[in-house]
């Protein structure tokens, strides 16, 4: 009895109750913008049309911890660069726009 006593707030303390991440962009090559423009070299907004979108892509990574966020079980920063470098190089594209991140 003295066992379940400490086993069963252990387990409740390991379940998951969310993870936390913290994404990023540290060497892209190109502008990335999570809006639906990018400054040009004038600093002014250059707004993207339809018909120059050249790609859709989508990336997905998984984050764990244990303890409520306390313990990670993986690295809390995601750095998109690689990715988005060979995203922008196959779709031949010069920006990224309209960037967003789904939590789940």
């Amino acid at each position: 009895m003295k066992k379940l006593i400490w086993i069963i707030p252990f387990l409740f303390l390991c379940g998951c109750a969310g993870a936390r991440c913290r994404v990023c962009v540290h060497t892209v090559d190109t502008p990335v913008s999570c809006s639906g423009c990018v400054m040009d070299s004038a600093g002014r907004p250059h707004q993207v049309r339809p018909n120059e979108i050249v790609s859709h892509f989508k990336m997905a990574k998984t984050s764990t911890s244990m303890l409520w966020t306390l313990v990670p079980l993986g690295g809390r920063e995601w750095d998109l660069s690689p990715e988005l470098n060979s995203k922008i190089l196959a779709a031949s594209g010069n920006a990224v726009v309209n960037v967003t991140v789904h939590a789940t």
